[in-house]
């Protein structure tokens, strides 16, 4: 009965201490984060006429409608609207996504082409 007590008394403190937070300790809220975009594979070597599924996605988790891909530079490598990415040429290339959210922000990835 005492050791129940214990517990029970101390959930409750622990249960006050998790509420809210400030801007300097936002207690895992995400609103105060800069936004950022991941993309994978990233850093990766692959080979002439290969086609990769690219990814991106919005860091803190965000709702995005619409990636734009790109890939430079545009004469070793193509990328369309979906993220496929098709290498055409020897060379380092930089594959990048953004999105409206709703701000612009994108993000990149070094991929090498053998």
């Amino acid at each position: 009965m005492g050791l129940f007590r214990f517990v029970a008394l101390a959930g409750g403190a622990l249960a006050a201490g998790c509420s809210g937070g400030t801007p300097a300790d936002d207690g895992g809220n995400f609103a105060t984060e800069e936004p950022r975009v991941a993309i994978a594979p990233d850093g990766v070597e692959i080979r002439i006429g290969d086609t990769v599924r690219m990814r991106a996605w919005a860091m803190p988790p965000r709702e995005v409608a619409t990636w734009l891909w790109s890939v430079t530079p545009a004469d070793r490598a193509t990328v369309d609207i979906g993220g496929h990415l098709v290498a055409g040429a020897r060379g380092e290339i930089e594959v990048q996504a953004c999105a409206n959210i709703p701000q612009r922000i994108c993000g990149r990835a070094p991929i090498t082409i053998r």
